[in-house]
């Protein structure tokens, strides 16, 4: 299973957003989250990050970072900026095709 997250970055957060992600994909990664990219636009909206994970399961979607927070509770700190260099955020579930990547999955 495939998760992309869309993330509309506050102008001028860019460096913020990327410091507290350098501490949460780690976390993420030790509940089975595998991070496959991450990715800043180029064009269009050039305030926007999209991120594409692999997750073990569908639980885990909302119980991992419940999960990395207990584990470490100095993630709320990166949660606290997120919070704030975050605009807009958009989870999409992605099912892979047969010719894509996961193939065989």
């Amino acid at each position: 299973m495939f998760l992309q997250s869309t993330f509309d970055v506050r102008y001028g957060a860019l460096e913020r957003f990327e410091g507290a992600m350098a501490r949460v994909v780690p976390a993420m990664a030790g509940e089975g989250w595998r991070l496959v990219g991450a990715f800043r636009h180029a064009t269009g909206d050039v305030s926007r990050a999209t991120h594409v994970w692999e997750l073990p399961d569908l639980e885990s979607l909302t119980a991992a970072p419940a999960r990395a927070i207990a584990a470490d509770a100095s993630l709320l700190a990166d949660v606290a900026v997120l919070s704030e260099v975050i605009a807009r955020e958009e989870l999409v579930l992605l099912e892979p095709l047969a010719y894509g990547v996961g193939e065989g999955r």
